[in-house]
């Protein structure tokens, strides 16, 4: 009992001595080497440690050497905590393909690299952390960071805590029962906050946790990672798992690139003993929750209230991409992550080593985690440089400016230049990489803007209620951010209104005016959403705080006309609520309307599985279906050859890891059409009762889920072909296949054909 007793002290001598965060570090990783070596994963104690060890402790440490004073919450040192960490083990990862062969024979990537690496990199920062003798300000009452929260907190965090529920019920048995009461309970909870006066803690906590329910439903509706785009990164990552090596590849440089992702993953995979597609539905969604929170500080630092802050991030949230498709573009959402924290630093920037380090990680994050939005983002400088450049040349315009608005731009813009280049450089072992991306992106925009598709969007009106209106909203919502931009423009820099002048940074208002810009001149208003992804990405993050000043002007001068007109924050939160309802599909589905909503509805096995595709992901070329396909003719090792189309040729990669996946002129090659041959507006249309496939050897053919046109299955954009009904079979479908039929499978218009 005596020596349990010194035992005792001894712990507590060390975590005083240690501090919280130091002893916590090495606690975790303690049990993440025992849990390694002994093989036993108990109550799921190691891949707790490793999300903790991976995802907070680094940058918690690295926060800690800098002692930088300027995060002093939760809702600064939080989303610090996760970017940061995020960027070390990305760093981590760099580091180990670099130099770890060089000690050992085993791949660098493997899990006994990982683990190894893991602790030298907590253990060298903990180290580093003890030796500057700086402790966390809350290291003597931890507690000092959540008490005195007011009691509606709990009302708040019960939201992320039935997402959770309502994600294992809709992932697990197909049940969206509470996912529809999830977000029924987001509009209440908006109102609900906007409408009292409470604790301005609340206000990002509860942004936290809206965005969290609604990315963890969105991530969890289907058991598999399906969004198409992200094929692409899941099969380098799954390489990368297999082989235990990242290296850069000339003829996939971009996608190599994005080392977050590509490498930070396998890590996670590694030391958690999670399945990648877990790591990837929690992992990311997480990080990405977080965003609104940082844009809310940044807000609030323009000199809006708490309620505007909280509506201005809101109004991010209501964004049908925000809400159905960044989450799942595991990339993107990182990007847009890290342009968050790198802005809100530059905006609260004053000269330190700290803040400069802090700048220089989180630049070097957006360059790493997304090529084309670090490239877009660095290209919304130049509008900053060319004033920069002004001012030695006009002293009005100098005086205009912020004094440190010169010390702030020209370190930022550097550190996102030279990171563009020097990592394109790397990635793709030539210059020719970084300019070649520059030139794709212009052309994919110049695309864009003269895109017939996009004038028909413009000017194709429609009839039906809910889509009419979430148009006129959105065609609204253009015009109040540029009417917001103007009115800071003429007061910042005219002279004029200056009645509205706000606290808002010439970078923002040139970065925002610039990029919103570029994007309404060359999207001529798309409908309905920014469709140029990546540029989106960075106007919805900027444009937010411009919206409130846009309904405050109107306001105001609608009040010229009618004495009584409602105050600004309640215009901007029925304008949010409502704005957020029809993107989430919530009025649809209350009234029956055809939607391609997939957060709501749920497909049943009674679906067709064009049904399933749309409600699963009206933007994605990978459904279940096609998965569970794949996942089959994988299972059988006899097939020598897959043929399919354009659109799943990744997929099958991806998910099979088949060998070879062709398409094109092979399939010419293997269908033959003795039928008749006919023009249509969408290709070449074969018909007939004799369509036949060659059978001299091991082939199958695979008609994906993307690809129906009213009973037509189709390929690539040049020709297609009608499926004979004696080849089709209806109904979902199953884990099992006879083979001895010889013809193709089919639920609905998808199916599988097997020699």
């Amino acid at each position: 009992m005596q020596a349990l007793d010194i035992g005792k002290i001894e712990i507590l001598n060390l975590f005083r001595k240690l501090g919280l965060l130091r002893f916590t570090s090495l606690l975790c990783l303690f049990c993440l080497n025992v849990t390694y070596v002994s093989d036993m994963n108990i109550m799921a104690l190691r891949p707790v440690c490793s999300f903790i060890l991976l995802a907070i402790i680094p940058g918690a440490l690295l926060l800690q050497i800098l002692d930088e004073d300027f995060f002093t919450d939760l809702r600064d040192i939080v989303p610090f905590c996760i970017g940061l960490s995020i960027v070390l083990v990305s760093i981590l990862g760099f580091v180990l393909s670099l130099f770890w062969q060089v000690v050992s024979d085993t791949p660098p990537l493997s899990s006994i690299g990982v683990v190894i690496g893991v602790n030298i990199l907590i253990g060298g920062l903990v180290i580093a952390s003890y030796v500057s003798g700086k402790s966390s300000r809350y290291g003597k009452d931890p507690l000092a960071l959540v008490r005195n929260y007011p009691r509606i907190t709990l009302s708040v965090i019960l939201l992320p805590v039935f997402s959770l529920i309502g994600s294992y019920y809709i992932n697990t048995l197909r049940i969206d029962i509470i996912t529809s009461f999830v977000f029924v309970a987001i509009i209440f909870l908006i109102w609900a906050v906007v409408a009292g006066d409470l604790d301005e803690r609340i206000y990002p906590l509860t942004l936290w946790a809206i965005a969290f329910s609604i990315f963890f439903l969105v991530s969890f509706r289907s058991q598999y990672v399906t969004n198409w785009d992200t094929a692409f990164v899941y099969s380098s990552i799954e390489n990368v798992i297999t082989t235990g090596l990242w290296e850069p590849d000339q003829t996939a440089f971009a996608k190599n690139s994005i080392i977050p992702v590509i490498v930070a993953a396998p890590i996670f995979v590694q030391v958690s003993e999670l399945s990648l597609t877990t790591v990837m539905k929690i992992l990311y969604p997480t990080i990405y929750s977080f965003l609104p929170v940082t844009l809310y500080q940044m807000v609030k630092g323009q000199g809006f209230n708490k309620k505007e802050s909280f509506l201005a991030a809101g109004l991010f949230l209501s964004f049908d991409a925000t809400i159905l498709g960044i989450p799942r573009l595991y990339r993107q959402a990182l990007s847009m992550f890290f342009i968050t924290l790198f802005l809100y630093i530059l905006l609260e920037y004053t000269v330190s080593r700290s803040r400069s380090i802090l700048l220089a990680l989180v630049g070097y994050g957006i360059v790493i985690s997304h090529y084309a939005t670090s490239y877009l983002f660095m290209l919304s400088f130049v509008p900053l440089i060319g004033i920069v450049v002004l001012t030695h040349f006009n002293p009005k315009i100098k005086n205009r400016l912020n004094l440190d608005f010169r010390k702030r731009i020209i370190p930022a813009f550097s550190i996102i230049l030279i990171g563009n280049v020097v990592w394109q450089m790397y990635t793709s072992n030539f210059f020719n990489g970084f300019v070649r991306l520059g030139v794709y992106l212009m052309n994919s925009i110049s695309e864009a803007s003269s895109s017939s598709q996009t004038a028909r969007e413009v000017g194709d009106v429609p009839t039906q209620v809910f889509p009419l209106l979430t148009r006129i909203l959105m065609y609204a919502l253009i015009g109040l951010i540029g009417l917001g931009i103007a009115v800071v423009v003429f007061s910042h820099f005219f002279g004029f209104l200056d009645k509205w002048s706000r606290e808002i940074d010439d970078e923002l208002l040139i970065i925002a005016g610039s990029g919103f810009t570029i994007l309404v001149s060359t999207l001529a208003l798309p409908y309905p959403y920014f469709t140029t992804t990546r540029l989106y990405a960075i106007v919805s993050i900027l444009v937010v705080p411009f919206f409130v000043i846009g309904v405050q002007s109107s306001s105001s001068l609608a009040r010229r006309a009618v004495s009584r007109t409602p105050a600004t924050t309640t215009l901007v939160m029925v304008f949010v609520i409502v704005f957020f309802s029809l993107n989430a599909g919530i009025p649809q589905e209350a009234a029956g309307d055809d939607h391609n909503n997939f957060v709501i509805e749920t497909p049943d096995e009674s679906d067709s599985l064009a049904e399933v595709a749309d409600i699963l992901d009206s933007s994605s070329r990978t459904t279940e279906a096609d998965i569970r396909a794949i996942t089959w003719i994988q299972s059988h090792g006899e097939i020598e050859r897959v043929y399919t189309d354009s659109l799943l040729d990744t997929p099958f990669t991806a998910y099979g890891g088949l060998d070879r996946a062709t398409r094109d002129r092979e399939i010419h090659d293997v269908i033959r059409y003795p039928g008749k041959r006919s023009i249509s507006p969408t290709g070449y249309t074969y018909s007939g009762d004799n369509v036949s496939v060659e059978t001299d050897q091991n082939i199958c053919m695979y008609l994906g889920s993307a690809n129906l046109n009213d009973g037509v299955v189709k390929y690539r954009e040049d020709w297609v072909t009608h499926a004979n009904a004696s080849y089709l079979r209806t109904g979902p479908v199953k884990g099992s296949f006879d083979r001895s039929l010889n013809r193709i499978y089919s639920g609905g218009e998808t199916g599988y054909w097997c020699n």
